[in-house]
């Protein structure tokens, strides 16, 4: 290794262990006191145990409580106007002296990550209109409704691209120094001439905002099942939610999702592909930290599904 270091911007602020959990939800939540906690994974910003079929979701970053008490705030608003499930909680937990931040629990979302799917692309394509569907009917929450829950103020989010740029730089050269790209990659060129699209992009409407694949959740025949880890949504542009259709879907299903989403404008479709390669060059170093092989293989396919539809 020549010493490049990933950014330790993902490390956790606090340590949750399953007997902490475990203790936490017993208190707060007598009826589960005496059910089975097991751990169920760790993001970039939470810590999720499962308990049965509910699942919990822990702060793991201070950074992260603003984000975790926008999804309390919003998901049981709006879990019932999308056409695929998403989490609703029900259980509201509260600061305690052993954990200082808010947590919540719901019923689990069916669904598959997508990383353990591995789909050809043909199936991948054929995702093409539910996902479409679901982006549309999320976009038709009112504005005004969705601020009024809590989603923030109008923001360009991550299409500004000019702060992602020295950022990018530096997840890459992690990637590289571990092998796992390459720096004469056709994308690496794409996203360092990639721009910001002009600020005046419409009227702002309700966005998942971090629509990457780790968040999708795929049914036994490769369609859209549902769609977790909401604690970045907000008011923004459509396109912040096409990154994943730009990296996950071939030619073909891009062309048919851009179609079905209203997703022809040419700047803005380069923007999301660049916002595609951002996150996933992210997740590429930091699955690789947390020894998840699926999640290294997607994000290398996506990044190859980017360069080989750079034209499309």
């Amino acid at each position: 290794m020549t010493g490049a270091r990933r950014p330790s911007s993902y490390d956790a602020d606090i340590v949750m262990t399953v007997a902490l959990a475990q203790k936490l939800i017993g208190e707060q939540f007598p009826e589960l006191r005496s059910r089975r906690v097991a751990a169920f994974g760790e993001g970039w910003d939470n810590w999720v145990y499962r308990v049965d079929d509910w699942i919990f979701r822990f702060p793991r970053r201070r950074v992260a409580v603003s984000l975790t008490e926008r999804e309390m705030a919003i998901l049981p608003r709006l879990s019932s106007r999308l056409p695929r499930p998403i989490p609703h909680p029900i259980y509201f937990g509260t600061p305690s002296p052993e954990y200082p931040w808010p947590f919540f629990g719901y019923r689990s979302v069916p669904g598959t990550p997508v990383a353990e799917m591995a789909w050809d692309p043909e199936r991948r394509s054929a995702s093409a209109p539910a996902l479409a569907e679901f982006l549309q009917a999320l976009q038709r929450v009112p504005a005004a409704e969705a601020m009024a829950w809590g989603a923030g103020e109008p923001t360009l989010g991550r299409l500004n691209l000019g702060p992602l740029k020295e950022r990018f730089e530096m997840w890459l050269s992690v990637a590289v120094d571990r092998g796992l790209a390459g720096m004469d990659a056709p994308w690496v060129a794409e996203f360092r001439e990639s721009e910001t699209p002009p600020a005046s992009l419409g009227a702002p409407v309700l966005v998942h905002g971090d629509l990457n694949f780790k968040n999708v959740l795929l049914d036994s025949c490769g369609q859209l099942a549902g769609v977790v880890d909401w604690g970045d949504v907000h008011l923004g542009h459509p396109a912040e939610d096409w990154m994943f259709a730009a990296g996950y879907l071939p030619r073909v299903g891009q062309a048919l999702f851009r179609t079905l989403a209203g997703a022809a404008d040419d700047g803005l479709w380069q923007a999301a592909r660049a916002v595609s390669i951002y996150v996933n060059v992210i997740v590429l170093v930091s699955a690789s930290d947390m020894g998840r092989p699926a999640d290294v293989a997607e994000a290398q396919w996506q990044l190859a599904n980017l360069a080989a539809t750079r034209d499309g």
